[in-house]
């Protein structure tokens, strides 16, 4: 039996880390607790998030399969 899913779009933000020992800096993605039904929606939010934080350099949005 299958499952039916549906598309939705999650924010995603995009993170400065610490530096390494040999001085490279990690970055890391970090995705927001909400869930959108388009892209646009999810990168105003994901924009939106970025203005509040001071470490993001980036964001993004991904497509998640959920159930229907």
């Amino acid at each position: 039996m299958t499952t039916a899913t549906k598309e939705q779009w999650a924010p995603c933000l995009l993170l400065e880390g610490l530096p390494t020992a040999c001085g490279i800096t990690t970055s890391y993605a970090e995705r927001l607790p909400a869930l959108y039904d388009t892209p646009a929606q999810a990168m105003a939010a994901a924009e939106a998030a970025a203005n509040q934080r001071p470490d993001a350099i980036g964001c993004s949005a991904k497509r998640v399969e959920v159930p229907a």
